[in-house]
């Protein structure tokens, strides 16, 4: 291997590294200074890159081991963005029951603490929330002391889900009400739209 070769080598490794050393410092930044990390970085960062060793990269000479390593270092990049952009299939660890308002009334006698998840097959937000917050161990834990009722509120135009929004005062999905072992709202915990897990889990603990 001739020094122009050495030299391209060494480019390439420097900017293989340099990528990966991107990565990790997103994924880093995200995991400590966001609550709920932006999923799409990191993938984003490999799927340029791959780009970027494909059509972007200029080779100098006719090494065709380096082309031959191009390629495989951009055909893992673009598989990896593509395995990093799947959706997460974690098994949400909440188990809700139907709104009753005969489980409701027995809740507060028995001095529980109630969650009522107001909801909707179609809206987005209430996936990302059983997603991102109901699989979390942590999460399903501290609603264990918890009576948890969901009210499915998918048909809009339903006499029972104009009941339940005039009721409870629902004007969005997902919204979830916090009561107290005395049967009283809390009304400045209740989540209206995505939440992290942190932060809802410190809504669970102030609820008693």
């Amino acid at each position: 291997m001739d020094i122009v070769g050495k030299r391209e080598w060494a480019r390439f490794v420097k900017g293989v590294a340099g990528a990966l050393g991107i990565c990790v410092l997103v994924w880093i930044l995200e995991s400590v200074f966001l609550e709920d990390p932006i999923s799409y970085l990191v993938p984003g960062i490999l799927f340029l890159g791959s780009c970027y060793f494909v059509f972007g990269y200029e080779q100098n000479g006719r090494d065709r081991g380096l082309k031959l390593a191009r390629y495989l270092v951009a055909s893992i990049a673009f598989s990896g963005s593509i395995w990093m952009s799947l959706p997460d299939h974690k098994p949400v660890l909440v188990q809700w029951q139907p709104f009753a308002d005969a489980i409701f009334e027995k809740a507060k006698a028995e001095k529980k603490p109630v969650l009522i998840d107001f909801t909707a097959s179609w809206c987005g937000p209430c996936h990302d929330l059983e997603r991102k917050v109901f699989t979390r161990a942590e999460v399903a834990s501290a609603m264990k002391r918890f009576v948890l009722l969901q009210v499915d509120m998918s048909d809009e135009q339903a006499p029972a889900t104009l009941q339940y929004s005039r009721r409870f005062r629902v004007e969005g999905y997902p919204t979830i009400l916090f009561y107290d072992a005395q049967g009283v709202e809390n009304r400045e915990m209740r989540v209206e739209g995505v939440m992290g897990p942190n932060e809802f889990l410190g809504r669970l603990k102030r609820i008693r």
